[in-house]
Order: structure tokens, then C-alpha cells, then sequence
């Protein structure tokens, strides 16, 4: 499925519910899978939550796979629209009773004769004859400025040397049970002097208005049919040359059109790209392919007229009776679009246009996440967001007295807890809690002894955020004061910096040993049962406060360069057996894994195999802990291995999951540990809304 597809989802999640999720499904099969044997109880209940489930795109179902025909397929229009957009439409009438229709209604099932259209398409690059069309092929239009072409293929001259051909658009709404409906289209007429071509406006049993023009067609031309909601026109073009612009008439404006065709003994093809012919009128327009392609807020934002941006983020877009007490979630709403544009200078939102309708564009803003409204938003406006970036910015702020980066110093509130994993007096401490505060907090207001947050939950330490250049020049004596009070005891060194930064990686991806699907954030399932699974929420944080540990590790890196040689001294001293690998000296194997995030000089396969023996070593108390069973020597082969293989899952998750964090977020393979460094200054240190999705077993 496509990455925008999941637009579409919340927009029918209203009004459809799923027999069972697909999620849930997948879950129960991973879990089959993960074992060494299946049960058979497991086995029939996967099966009959297939059997049970229904598509919501199209119906389908595991007795009926194959869709109604004539089916629309609704949220998924714009997949088939790509699909088949670019592919002609082939309308065939060989017959001399007329017959006229609106694109769409060509989608009813008919009895195929002589005197109804054989409609060609093509469907998975197979092109058939079929007796329906799907109606998510053709749109229908009601805003924009849009076009279609129609090849005349053949047409043959009937009475009146008129020609058995009509092309145009026709109103949705005013199809009656009679089967007449109003259209306006260009026909054609032959003479003396040549060919003509014939305007007509048609409502049910009346011909409103007809007017011959002097530009005509006949076999082998293009005609385009455009219309234009903005100035309420329709035009006509015959292979390149304007023919006429007639003025809509008024149950179009503020109707849906759809395309239209008329014809008797003759072939046309419709055409929903672009325009055989180079016009510049429609260079604004869109054609067929590009109106499927999109919504009406895009173009509203890519054409609508310029707004005063000063009274806008002044006054903000909500009405004068709106209240927190009367309407508190417009109200939310209003608060939520002044903050995403507060940071923004006034000359780069003065290159953006906003639509007319403020009202229904910033409730868009405030229902959707920040991942799924930029599609609201024009090319300038998506750059301006994405360059400006409003997220991060927005959080970089002492919550307590409300002063941004560029005014104090701004860092995260932690919990830290170490616990002795030995007897021995010159044993190390291990880190046994971490948590980190969603607020900030100015290193002014925690001398002040705020140490709270706003949910009034107490921290232990504060760590300065390197967030950009400027920033760093001015939080340095900070980082230095309260890096050495991060861990016990002990002054500020390079050595030292490095190691508590490291155990800090570590614990955060440690910590969240449950991963979300790759494809999906939002659809989490009871993947593991007994576990807590994180919100969207909590991995977001996660992954802020991940890379806010990665961009100061980076940037002590480059103030000391000899913590590269220290961290490759770590690892060369972990490779070989030898004591120096034991609990004692590395209480947390993950610690290694990070250094890696230095280490030019090593890999994860320079390490691999020592970290998982080391790991199997550790991890042997709790096989037998597990399976007593392992501690006779006699035990299979086979059966030892199984148990084992069970007993590691835990472990194994972590592992994983801390090679996850280095190659997806930390070494990023080909990429310059500089240049990773220059991208977090330009983010001031956060990260791109599509990292969650780089999370995977």
C-alpha cells in the first residue's frame, strides 16, 4: 500500500469497522512463526480470522476474492487513477440510433448490441473488451480548473450534415428518471464552406441554447474540453486552436460536472493526460490524471489569494464568540495554528498564499498529526514547514519561564538511578532507570531549583542541548558543569563524556525492547501479549531524546578528538577473551554497540560474533533458570538447542533492536559522520517524521 494511502484511512474510518484487523492477523501468524512448533488450536484460529475478513477498499472476502463488478472502489480512487489514468477511454457506437451519456453512467452493467457503447479499457496492462466501467475511472469535478481530450477517431455525417458526435460536460445532479440530463457540449456540422463545429446547452427536454462556431472537427482531431470553476467557464480546443469560451451556466458553478459524450456510428477516444497539443490558456489547468491525483485543499492552498500574514498570526483564525469555555476544541485549534507559525519570519510567510477558507483549512491542521497535513499545503509552504522545522522548534523552549534557545539555555530534565552489579569496591555501576521529561526546561530555572515538570513530576539531573552551533558556544560551561554529574563522581573528561553519553543510547534503545509494525505507526496490535505496547507518543519522544544524545555525542566529538581513539581502545580491548569483556568492567553490552557511533576504524561485523557469545555466556543462568532441564549434559542435541533458542527471545529483541537504532539512526551507511553532524545544526537536533517508520524486528 502506498505511504498516502493512510490519508484516505482516517477519512473512512468513520463509517467503516473491520471484521479484524489485518494487524491482528499478522500478529497471530509472527507468533506461530517465532516458535520452534505450532499448535494446532493456533493454527485454526489464524484461518478463521481470514476466512472472516473483508477488505475495506473493495469488498473482497476469502470466499468471494473477485469484486462486484461495476464496484466503486472509493478510498482507493487515486490507485486506480495512476493505474489506468494514463490509458485511453475507447467509445464505440456503430450503430445510427443515438446515444449520449455521462462518463460515469457508462459504468452501469449493460446487455452489449449495436445500439450501446463498447467501452474499452485497460486493466493490469491487459486491454479487454468489457460491458462496465469502473466510475473511479472518470471524476467528477466540482472545483479547480480542469481538462479532457477526446481523439476523433472516425465520425460519419448523418442528416442535416450533421455529424453523430458531441463532447463536453454534463451536470451530475440533474439526471431525472427519464434518463434526460443537462450538458454542454460541442457537436459538429459539415456545409458548403467546410466544417463547423455546433455549442449546445441541453437541459431535460429543452435546448437552452446552440451557436455555430467556425473552428470544426473530423477524424483525426483532438478536442479539449476544459472547465474553469475559478472564472466559471467552459472552453473548447480543436487541435490546438481555441474554438469557444462560453460562460457556465449557473447550476454549473456550483454543481459537479462530469465528462460527456454523444455519439452514433462513429469511435472516439478520451484521453486523461496531458494535451497533444501545447495550449498555453491551459497551462493553470489540470488534467484528469492530476484532479484524481489530489484534494481540494491543495489547490485551494496552491491558488488562493494572499492574506495580510501579520493580522492573521495576530488575531489567529478563530470567531469572536469562540471561547475556551464554549467551544474548546476550536479554540485548541486556534492555539495550535499560531504555534506552527510563531517562529517563522514574516518575509518567508509572505512567499506562501493561504485558501479563503481558514476555518476549515486550520481544523485540518489541528485533527491530522504533523506527517499527514503537510499534503494541505502548496510546494513553498511544504518547504518553508520542512526548512523552518516547526516541530522541534516549537518544543525548544523552557516550558517554566517560556524563553526560547536563542534567549537561555535549554536542556532535558532526566531521572537517573545506578545500581552496583559487584561486591568488588573498583566494580562499575549500572544504569537501572532513565527517564526523560517531554518539557524543557532553561538551565537558569533548575539552578532555581525547578525541577519539576509541568505535570509536576520531579527530575534528578539536567543535560544542555547542543541544538545548534550558537547554542553550543553558549551551553558549553553548562554541558561540562553537569555531564560529570550524570554519572558518580568524578570531573568532566573526554573518557568520561563518552561513556555516560554511550550507557545513556544504550538504555534509551534498550529500554524499548516493544517495536511498532514497519509500515504502520498508528495500527499497533497486542503483538505481545502480557506487554505494554508504547503510543505513537512515547516512540516519538524516544527517538527525539535518541538523537538529542547522538547530536551532543557528535559534537564532543568534534570539540576532543581523541574520543574516537578511546572508543576504538574500548572496542579493541572487548574483541579478544579475556576478563576485561566480563560484567564487571561492561555491566550493559549495548554500551559497545554505541561506541560504534565513532568508531571509523570498526563495524557491527568487526564485533558481531564476540557481542552474541558474550551475550550467550551472560544469558546461560537464565536458560537453566528457565529449563533445568539443560543442566544434564545428556539432554539432545536438538532439544538443547530448542530450549535455548526459546529462552533468548528477550535478549535477542534487545539486540536486534540496538542494531536497528545504529544503522538506521546512528551509522548510516555511505553518509559522513560530519555530515550527519551538519544535518542535526540545520534540525536543530530533531529528527524527520518518518523515523518511526525505520523501526523493525
Amino acid at each position: 500500500m502506498k505511504k498516502n494511502s493512510n490519508k484516505r484511512i482516517n477519512k473512512y474510518k468513520a463509517s467503516w469497522q473491520a471484521t479484524t484487523s489485518v494487524s491482528s492477523i499478522l500478529a497471530d501468524l509472527c507468533l506461530i512463526f517465532d516458535g520452534m512448533t505450532a499448535k494446532k488450536e493456533d493454527i485454526n484460529t489464524v484461518k478463521q480470522q481470514i476466512s472472516q475478513y473483508t477488505c475495506m477498499w473493495c469488498g473482497h472476502t476469502n470466499d468471494k476474492p473477485i469484486p462486484a463488478k461495476g464496484i466503486s472502489y472509493g478510498a482507493t480512487k487515486s490507485d486506480f487513477t495512476e493505474m489506468k489514468g494514463r490509458e485511453p477511454l475507447d467509445i464505440v457506437n456503430n450503430s445510427q440510433v443515438w446515444d449520449d451519456a455521462k462518463v460515469p453512467d457508462i459504468g452501469k452493467e449493460k446487455t452489449v448490441d449495436n445500439t450501446l457503447f463498447h467501452l474499452l479499457f485497460f486493466f493490469l496492462k491487459k486491454k479487454s473488451i468489457v460491458m462496465f466501467c469502473c466510475v473511479c475511472l472518470c471524476p467528477e469535478c466540482n472545483y479547480a480548473r480542469v481538462y479532457f481530450e477526446t481523439e476523433i477517431v472516425r465520425i460519419h455525417v448523418g442528416l442535416n450534415n450533421l455529424t453523430g458526435a458531441q463532447v463536453g460536460w454534463s451536470l451530475k445532479d440533474s439526471l431525472d428518471d427519464s434518463g434526460e440530463f443537462e450538458f454542454v457540449a460541442l457537436g459538429n456540422r459539415y456545409s458548403a464552406t467546410g466544417v463547423a463545429s455546433l455549442l449546445l446547452h441541453k437541459k431535460p427536454f429543452e435546448l437552452a441554447y446552440t451557436q455555430e462556431q467556425k473552428i470544426g472537427f473530423s477524424d483525426g482531431d483532438f478536442v479539449v474540453s476544459a472547465a474553469d470553476f475559478d472564472n466559471g467557464t467552459f472552453s473548447f480546443f480543436v487541435n490546438g486552436k481555441e474554438c469557444v469560451t462560453f460562460p457556465m451556466p449557473p447550476s454549473f458553478r456550483n454543481g459537479t460536472i462530469t465528462p460527456f459524450v454523444g455519439l452514433a456510428q462513429g469511435h472516439m477516444r478520451l484521453h486523461f493526460c496531458e494535451s497533444r497539443f501545447p495550449i498555453d490558456k491551459l497551462k493553470s489547468y489540470l488534467t484528469i490524471e492530476e484532479y484524481n491525483s489530489q484534494n481540494k485543499g491543495q489547490y485551494l492552498w496552491d491558488t488562493g489569494e494572499s492574506v495580510l500574514w501579520q493580522e492573521l498570526f495576530r488575531y489567529g483564525v478563530r470567531e469572536k464568540e469562540t471561547t475556551q469555555s464554549t467551544h474548546p476544541e476550536q479554540y485548541r485549534a486556534h492555539k495550535f495554528v499560531l504555534q506552527i507559525f510563531e517562529h517563522l519570519a514574516l518575509q518567508d510567510l509572505a512567499q506562501c498564499r493561504m485558501c479563503c477558507d481558514l476555518y476549515f483549512v486550520y481544523f485540518f491542521f489541528f485533527f491530522f498529526l504533523f506527517n499527514f497535513y503537510i499534503y494541505c499545503v502548496c510546494g513553498m509552504w511544504n518547504h518553508i514547514l520542512k526548512q523552518s522545522q516547526i516541530s522541534p522548534l516549537s518544543k525548544l523552549k523552557c516550558y517554566y519561564s517560556n524563553k526560547t534557545f536563542k534567549e537561555t539555555t535549554i536542556g532535558m530534565m532526566l531521572q537517573l538511578d545506578f545500581k552496583q552489579v559487584s561486591s568488588k569496591s573498583t566494580a562499575k555501576k549500572a544504569l537501572t532507570k532513565f527517564r526523560v521529561s517531554p518539557d524543557r526546561i532553561s538551565v537558569l530555572a533548575w539552578t532555581k531549583n525547578i525541577q519539576y515538570d509541568s505535570a509536576k513530576e520531579e527530575f534528578t539531573h539536567i543535560l544542555p542541548l547542543v541544538i545548534n552551533p550558537t547554542h553550543a558556544e553558549r551551553a558549553f560551561s553548562d554541558i561540562k558543569k553537569y555531564i560529570p554529574l550524570l554519572s558518580p563522581g568524578g570531573l568532566f573528561t573526554p573518557k568520561g563524556a563518552l561513556d555516560i553519553i554511550c550507557e545513556l543510547l544504550n538504555a534509551l534503545s534498550r529500554l524499548q525492547t516493544i517495536l511498532l509494525p514497519k509500515e504502520n505507526v498508528e495500527l499497533l496490535s497486542n503483538q505481545f501479549s502480557g506487554k505494554k505496547v508504547p503510543s505513537r507518543e512515547q516512540i516519538t519522544h524516544a527517538l527525539s531524546v535518541w538523537f538529542s544524545l547522538h547530536h551532543l555525542l557528535l559534537h564532543l566529538r568534534f570539540l576532543f578528538p581523541e574520543m574516537v581513539d578511546q572508543a576504538e581502545e574500548c572496542i579493541n580491548k572487548f574483541l579478544p577473551v579475556t576478563s576485561e569483556r566480563g560484567r564487571e568492567d561492561i555491566p550493559q553490552l549495548g554500551k559497545v554497540v554505541m561506541y560504534l557511533l565513532l568508531t571509523p576504524s570498526f563495524d557491527w561485523h568487526a564485533i558481531r560474533r564476540p557481542l552474541i557469545e558474550e551475550q550467550f555466556c551472560r544469558d546461560v543462568p537464565t536458560y537453566i533458570s528457565i529449563h533445568r532441564q539443560l543442566e544434564d549434559l545428556e539432554t539432545p542435541t536438538k532439544d538443547r538447542l530448542r530450549l535455548t533458542f526459546e529462552s533468548t527471545e528477550k535478549s535477542r529483541r534487545k539486540l536486534m533492536l540496538l542494531f536497528v537504532f545504529l544503522t538506521q539512526f546512528g551509522c548510516l551507511g555511505g553518509i559522513q559522520v560530519k555530515n550527519i553532524f551538519d544535518h542535526y545544526n540545520r534540525t536543530y537536533g530533531g529528527y524527520v517524521g518518518v523515523a518511526a517508520l525505520r523501526l523493525e524486528v
